[in-house]
């Protein structure tokens, strides 16, 4: 069935940009760099840029991205991570890939991010690491985590995979904790033509340690060695090969120029998706107070889940359930022990949360045409 509004927009948003792409193929082409050189060089320093840190670092994906900065911030076994249940497999998982001990926190059942008491109560003479996902777009309450956190010397890393371009006074995420992490995969908020991430930092060590793990352990100049210097590379540490490559940096760059007009458009869709849908009888997420968010998608608590999502989809809108079950009911983490049923906040979001497309391309017509229908599916229900 044709969606009339679609829960991903890939099909509208990079064909107008197919010259600009042709362009960016042709320059890597001429230039015959194709790992590192002037196009990743160039996305980011863009990025650095964009997002307020000294240093961004373009690597494979979000996953190497969370990978990457704890094995630069030295967490092995023995140490331990918090981490919520409510995102993708890619944040639990990057502890328990370097070794670590993974540990649940809860969730805001109004904010779908961390908890501060939740983290808190978590923390053990263990534990070195929070990961703080922003969720779909939205800002965690990164002032209380470093209330809780740089008093005891746990790092914070801002998963930002799902909110490009959110602020927190004035700050843009991934700049605030001691490590950003970002996703480019094709779905995510700054999308490109394949998967790649980014790993930004202040710290110059931490930015040295991920430059050389993401280049297979060496010390990484951001280009290709000539066939003299291979004669006389020194690894440091055993890496891996997870570099961002030139043709992707190069596709990301043309897409990253329209960045801002994107993340407006969001932000007011996000607006009227919170106005239209206010007096609605869903659950619809809260911002934080001085965050300005910029919404990857809308999550919203509907009674009656399954019914609503056949409703909308007769209307010709599609949503989504995304990371349903939540982790810590996923078979990998039962069998492995970390079934814990104290996350109730994240339960109850795991058995009533959709989320409602926010694509850049959506008209008002469009964000009208699925908040009525949201209203007329939810009153089906009796709610």
């Amino acid at each position: 069935m044709s969606m009339r509004v679609p829960f991903h927009d890939l099909s509208a948003v990079n064909p107008p940009l197919r010259e600009a792409f042709h362009r960016a193929l042709d320059r890597v082409i001429d230039a015959g760099e194709y790992q590192l050189g002037a196009e990743l060089v160039g996305f980011q320093d863009d990025c650095a840029r964009r997002v307020g840190t000294r240093h961004a670092i373009g690597v494979q994906s979000g996953t190497a991205a969370l990978v990457l900065a704890l094995r630069a911030l030295r967490i092995g076994p023995g140490d331990e991570v918090i981490t919520p249940a409510n995102m993708d497999i890619s944040v639990p998982a990057a502890p328990r890939l370097v070794g670590a001990t993974l540990r649940w926190a809860d969730v805001g059942l109004t904010s779908h991010t961390l908890e501060a008491t939740a983290v808190e109560g978590a923390i053990t003479p263990r534990t070195r690491a929070v990961i703080v996902p922003h969720a779909y777009g939205f800002v965690a309450d990164l002032d209380a985590m470093e209330a809780i956190c740089r008093p005891r010397g746990i790092a914070i890393i801002e998963d930002a995979c799902l909110a490009f371009g959110s602020r927190h006074r004035g700050r843009v995420v991934g700049s605030i904790g001691d490590v950003g992490c970002f996703s480019f995969g094709p779905y995510k908020p700054l999308g490109g033509l394949a998967n790649g991430g980014l790993v930004t930092t202040n710290d110059d060590g931490l930015y040295r340690v991920v430059r050389m793990l993401r280049g297979y352990g060496r010390l990484d100049p951001e280009r290709v060695a000539t066939p003299a210097e291979r004669e006389t590379l020194r690894f440091e540490e055993e890496g891996l090969n997870l570099k961002l490559d030139n043709l992707t940096a190069a596709f990301l760059r043309v897409k990253l120029a329209y960045a801002e007009a994107w993340i407006e458009r969001k932000r007011a869709i996000g607006e009227m998706y919170m106005q239209g849908l206010r007096d609605a009888g869903v659950g619809m997420p809260s911002i934080l107070p001085g965050s300005d968010p910029v919404p990857w998608k809308m999550p919203i608590r509907v009674p009656d889940r399954e019914r609503v999502l056949s409703d909308l989809e007769a209307r010709g809108v599609q949503a989504s359930l995304l990371y349903i079950p939540p982790m810590h009911r996923q078979p990998v983490y039962v069998r492995a022990g970390l079934n814990v049923a104290a996350l109730a906040n994240t339960d109850c979001l795991g058995a009533e949360t959709l989320c409602l497309p926010v694509n850049p391309t959506m008209t008002d017509d469009d964000v009208r045409t699925v908040c009525d229908a949201v209203r007329e599916a939810v009153a089906k229900t009796g709610a």
